[in-house]
């Protein structure tokens, strides 16, 4: 029953939107999956191959086919589910080599024969006891367009404790690459919605993750068209929690034009500073029945720029059974002429709550209570949320400095009317005041007695509304490593950095890729991004700050190659110098990094005496693959680097295995060991190429060894010949090694010196002869 189809048309149907769900829509997918149980096998066939086809977009009618009880639809279904999710996950891993590397790594596979389609059935299939390892593979990979496809659809599959994981791996890594999740929703749109609800929780909880506007418009706009009556409320509330004008316009291309949605949406809006949506929602006040909706036209008014107070909101704030009267009745006190004052105020003291006894206060003066006048009751009936509305009615009376300077050390102490409002607010005070809110925001930001979520919107206000004056504060957020805030809000401080670049931009960058954030690898990655986007001095203090960190085992692998790399391009002495800091922390070095910090080392400082003493102490801890590149290396430095050559045959003693082709990779090492080399005393390597010949193959290390020096010059080639000719294990060849001593050198270096069994008198002899020799030819 297996069908299988071209990968080129695989690929050509995964870009099926779910609009192309065949000429008759859904119900054309029923009627297909309906064929799967048809008495004809050409119908059924045909069927099974259109559903193939149509891959993703016949995913959620084959889904449900799966509880049905016609067995030969159930196993028809089953079957073409399978291939459909393998199909996907294999295209992705086929595109990206290292997302599939990643996988398999984490999964333990040790070949890499058919690995993308094996990878794709693990992930397809969501075996349970692969999730911990798929869900730390995530965690590891840089996010490329086939891990946001890959990821999203994996989200959309794994059930219990591991989803929300993922979901928020995925969050995360959006709000560096919201470009990437747009495509990766798209891919996976028949899945996609209850993806976007399941990441768009309600405002006290997603303060905890909060999204960039260009994620959450990615969310919203996927998670709409299939929500419910409920998901499309939250959606809503969303838009408005984060204070951002633009994610309601998106919402509004798919809101019908009537009913309780396209009036929650006007008051969305209106809230949002639309001031067209603010009059027509008052206007048809009476006739709103939606609480959310009712409450949100009602603030709007406590911020807005209206003079007088339309007769719907006096209606509401004298009618002891609305929910709203109590913001109705600020809004009064803000607006409202005497005799309506006083008519709301008898109707709170007629009708007494809590609220009401506490918002009477703003109503009991003989005029109209502007910005400086609430803020100062607000002080005094702490704990009220309608007084706490009724401070930010100064947006109005921008003039009164008093009351700006009152509203902003009132954030700075123990009153904290932004707490009371909820954390959206700081947001909607920016748009409305302008640059005139920054000390506000400032204070805000800064008190760690405010919340969290009212600290976060302070700090996005400030960055995305006033960049230009947001530094002072994100320098001193950033560089705080005890207030978790600036690592809470690193997408948009990081945003910011990119935005106004500079020193200042640098600084606040540099300062969120500290570990002791507890900063992500993606938020560091992004951060060294901006850095290095800056160019010169600031790409390399930045690099040059995460090699010299004192937590740098705590730096992702790939942050560090980015940094490696970034100082081997820039070069210059900064660069030098931060590479060799390298050696004070060289056990913290995974192998991949330790071997490019190597290679940066020896290209940026090929003359320097302190490169080789740095690449010794690199391999001094590593393992073998780590010693094999600095032997290259320093090879490579013979001749120019004081000190390479011993260094250099230390490293390729350390490099012999004993096990498989040791011998030709060592011998060949030694061979470009000898040809870079000066002229001098090669006695040292003659040794340890000896002692290697002794543990493997004599006659190999020692033919090879002969073949060498007979073209070196005899002041090189003597004292290592006599030592071939004392130490070899093979008679022949010692015979051979003095044979030719003697004929470069014209000494009659006696034949007992040779060989295994040599005369000990006889080998003291011939060293004495060979030590007169080398002090006359100087």
């Amino acid at each position: 029953m297996h069908l299988r189809i071209p990968m080129a048309a695989f690929l050509a149907a995964l870009a099926l939107t779910a609009a192309a769900r065949g000429q008759d829509g859904e119900d054309g997918v029923s009627r297909l999956v309906e064929e799967l149980g048809s008495d004809e096998w050409a119908q059924r066939d045909r069927a099974a191959k259109e559903l193939l086809a149509m891959g993703l977009a016949a995913r959620p009618a084959l889904r449900a086919a799966l509880g049905g009880t016609d067995l030969e639809v159930v196993e028809r279904a089953k079957d073409i589910l399978r291939q459909i999710d393998e199909g996907f996950c294999r295209a992705a891993l086929e595109e990206d080599g290292e997302l599939l590397t990643t996988l398999l790594f984490h999964l333990e596979e040790e070949s890499r024969e058919g690995a993308a389609e094996r990878t794709a059935r693990y992930m397809a299939g969501a075996d349970p006891g692969r999730i911990e390892a798929l869900e730390s593979a995530l965690r590891w990979s840089f996010p490329t367009r086939a891990w946001w496809r890959v990821t999203l659809y994996l989200a959309g599959r794994v059930e219990g404790d591991f989803r929300p994981a993922i979901l928020e791996i995925a969050l995360g890594a959006g709000a560096m690459d919201p470009a990437g999740l747009a495509e990766g929703l798209a891919a996976v749109r028949p899945i996609a919605g209850d993806l976007a609800l399941a990441f768009l929780r309600s405002p006290e909880e997603a303060c905890g993750a909060h999204p960039t506007k260009e994620v959450a418009r990615s969310l919203l706009e996927a998670a709409y068209p299939t929500a419910d009556a409920q998901g499309r409320r939250r959606l809503l509330d969303f838009a408005a929690f984060m204070g951002e004008p633009s994610l309601a316009t998106s919402l509004a291309s798919f809101v019908p034009a009537e009913g309780a949605d396209s009036r929650l949406l006007v008051a969305t809006r209106a809230f949002l500073s639309d001031e067209a949506s603010r009059t027509r929602g008052i206007d048809s006040l009476a006739e709103f029945t939606e609480p959310e909706a009712r409450q949100r036209l009602l603030e709007s008014l406590l911020t807005g720029a209206r003079i007088e107070l339309p007769p719907p909101v006096l209606a509401v704030a004298l009618d002891p059974a609305d929910p709203a009267r109590e913001i109705a009745a600020a809004a009064v006190a803000r607006l409202g002429s005497h005799d309506a004052r006083a008519r709301v105020r008898e109707s709170l003291v007629a009708n007494p709550t809590d609220e009401a006894r506490q918002i009477s206060a703003l109503l009991s003066t003989e005029t109209r209570t502007g910005g400086i006048g609430l803020v100062r009751l607000a002080s005094e009936v702490q704990g009220s949320r309608a007084a706490a509305l009724g401070t930010l009615a100064l947006l109005c009376d921008t003039s009164h400095a008093d009351a700006w300077g009152l509203l902003a050390r009132l954030a700075r102490e123990e009153v904290h009317p932004f707490s009371i409002l909820g954390s959206f607010w700081p947001l909607h005070l920016s748009r409305q005041a302008g640059f005139a809110s920054v000390p506000v925001l400032a204070a805000v930001a800064l008190n760690v007695e405010n919340s969290t979520c009212v600290r976060a919107s302070a700090i996005r206000a400030l960055a995305q509304d006033h960049p230009a004056l947001a530094g002072p504060v994100l320098s001193v957020l950033s560089g705080d490593t005890e207030d978790g805030i600036a690592a809470h809000e690193s997408s948009a401080i990081l945003e910011w950095a990119c935005r106004v670049g500079g020193e200042t931009g640098a600084e606040v960058a540099g300062n969120l890729m500290d570990p002791e954030h507890g900063t992500d690898r993606l938020r560091q990655s992004r951060a060294l991004e901006i850095i290095e986007g800056l160019g010169g001095r600031w790409a390399v203090a930045g690099a040059a700050r995460i090699l010299t960190s004192d937590y740098l085992e705590e730096y992702h692998p790939a942050v560090l190659k980015r940094a490696i790399a970034i100082l081997r391009r820039e070069g210059g002495a900064a660069a030098y110098e931060a590479l060799l800091s390298l050696h004070r922390t060289v056990a913290y070095l995974p192998p991949n990094v330790g071997t490019d910090a190597m290679r940066a080392l020896a290209e940026l400082g090929p003359d320097d005496a302190r490169t080789v003493e740095a690449l010794q102490t690199l391999t001094a801890a590593d393992e073998v693959g780590h010693l094999d590149v600095a032997a290259d290396l320093l090879i490579e430095l013979v001749g120019r680097a004081p000190g390479a050559l011993p260094a250099a045959l230390d490293r390729t003693d350390q490099c012999w295995t004993g096990e498989g082709d040791a011998s030709a990779t060592l011998l060949e090492r030694v061979r470009r060991l000898v040809a870079r080399s000066v002229a001098g005393d090669l006695s040292d390597w003659t040794v340890y190429l000896l002692e290697y010949g002794e543990m493997g193959e004599p006659a190999e290390a020692a033919e090879v060894a002969l073949a060498w020096i007979r073209d070196l010059p005899a002041t090189s080639a003597v004292p290592a010949l006599w030592k071939i000719a004392v130490w070899a294990s093979s008679q022949e060849i010692a015979t051979r090694a003095l044979t030719l001593a003697r004929e470069k050198s014209g000494l009659a270096l006696p034949d007992s010196a040779a060989g295994p069994s040599h005369d000990p008198d006889a080998v003291e002899e011939g060293q004495r002869l060979v030590e007169e020799w080398l002090a006359g030819q100087k």
